[in-house]
């Protein structure tokens, strides 16, 4: 089977392949230009961190309302952005019954989110746990080491965010990163499943 392509009016490239034999549906959006690749001088992290806290809260749902109605429709929705990846990416799926639940939730999800201060703390707690864990692992110090003697400041040598540059981090740069390079027309999106491309 070959995929059908269009453009939306926004510019969002759209391709679509039918596969009817499961009730189910599957997406990947692919936003150029999104990814760590574009952090700003002294916030090494934005994007992956503009790309996680995009789940946690919208200008009318709660983080805990976002995952309440995923979890009830067994759907799933991530968004993430690699530390030196010229992207961002957001998939989800779920079954075809909750295809039009689970798109409502994406598009509230990629335009409004509302990066809420407290959803920044916990987070912000998380992962400074988690830096400390990795920067414990001998294979992490070694990968670091290659990609700042092969990279030097460049960010492709960037592999995980610092301690720094996540406490730095306001809810004014996310929604800053956020509105500057989460647009459609840098954007593609491929959709499988049993769906139709007029759908």
């Amino acid at each position: 089977p070959r995929p059908r392509e269009g453009d939306l009016p926004n510019g969002l490239h759209l391709m679509v392949l039918e596969d009817h034999r499961t009730p189910q549906v599957n997406f990947q959006l692919i936003i150029r230009g999104a990814g760590g690749y574009f952090d700003p001088a002294g916030l090494p992290g934005l994007a992956s961190i503009t790309g996680a806290m995009m789940r946690e809260g919208t200008g009318s749902r709660t983080s805990a309302q976002i995952s309440e109605q995923l979890e009830s429709m067994a759907a799933s929705l991530s968004v993430s952005a690699g530390m030196s990846s010229l992207q961002a990416t957001v998939s989800g799926g779920s079954l075809t019954e909750y295809v039009d639940s689970l798109f409502d939730i994406t598009a509230d999800v990629l335009l409004h989110p509302s990066f809420p201060e407290d959803e920044l703390a916990k987070y912000r707690q998380r992962q400074l746990a988690q830096i400390t864990d990795v920067r414990s692992i001998p294979g992490f110090l070694v990968q670091e080491l290659y990609a700042r003697v092969m990279y030097g400041d460049h960010p492709g040598g960037r592999i995980f965010m610092t301690a720094d540059g996540l406490q730095k981090v306001t809810t004014a740069d996310l929604a800053k990163f956020h509105a500057e390079h989460f647009v459609p027309d840098h954007a593609a999106i491929a959709i499988a499943g049993d769906i139709t491309y007029d759908a």
